[in-house]
C-alpha cells in the first residue's frame, strides 16, 4: 500500500508520543512499516 507523504508524517508524530506499536495498532496498520519509517526519517520528512 502506498502511504501519503502527510499520512506518513502524521504516522511518525503519533508514535512519538504514544510509542510505534500503540501508533501502529491505531493507524490499523503494521508495526514494521512505521518502525521502517522512523528508521529513514530524513527520507520521509
Amino acid at each position: 500500500m502506498k502511504y501519503s507523504k502527510e499520512f506518513k508524517q502524521e504516522a511518525l508524530k503519533l508514535s512519538d508520543e504514544i510509542g510505534v506499536k500503540k501508533a501502529a495498532s491505531q493507524l490499523g496498520m503494521p508495526y514494521y512499516t512505521i518502525a521502517e519509517w522512523r528508521k529513514n526519517r530524513k527520507a520521509v520528512a
